[in-house]
């Protein structure tokens, strides 16, 4: 019910679109996102 929640009700959203000729040409960028965002959630970035 969004008229209970007044101004501390916040929608986010995003869309994430990957295009990619062959697996070896693959790069993702994420820039100011949470660590487990899209992709990064697959990988583990500890050393990158």
């Amino acid at each position: 019910m969004p008229q209970l929640l007044g101004a501390s009700a916040k929608l986010r959203l995003y869309h994430e679109v990957t295009v990619a000729a062959a697996a070896d040409e693959q790069f993702f960028e994420y820039l100011n996102c949470h660590p487990k965002t899209g992709m990064l959630a697959a990988v583990n970035t500890a050393g990158a």
